[in-house]
């Protein structure tokens, strides 16, 4: 499960499914703009598709790991122990890499501003 805004505001949320021989498919894209992003709203949400898709058949849920969303991940593997709570490499992976750019822009600043007014 992802989220995100689009462009005229909406919050938009994936639902993708991999099975085991590592085919993905987009299972569902919801509206959830008229909700609040509750780790308990996003938990009942997940549980619908679990329920549609068979709880048996889901090994692990990979999200990112913003708070209401990691909530969400603990609620749904209390209640099911069988599945794993991840959260997403590819996710941690983009934000450790802005906060190393971040660091060089920031000295490249500091050097351009040193520069300038020495």
């Amino acid at each position: 499960m992802d989220g995100w805004t689009s462009a005229n505001s909406l919050s938009i949320y994936n639902f993708i499914v991999l099975t085991p021989s590592n085919q993905q498919y987009l299972y569902c894209l919801r509206d959830f703009s008229s909700f609040h992003h509750t780790g308990e709203f996003l938990a009942s949400e997940i549980e619908k598709v679990l329920l549609k898709i068979g709880v048996d058949n889901v090994g692990a849920i990979v999200t990112d790991n913003a708070a209401n969303v990691r909530v969400a991940r603990e609620i749904i593997t209390k209640k099911h122990p069988h599945i794993l709570n991840l959260r997403c490499i590819a996710h941690f992976i983009n934000l450790i890499t802005k906060s190393i750019l971040g660091i060089f822009i920031l000295i490249n600043i500091f050097i351009y501003l040193f520069y300038k007014f020495n």
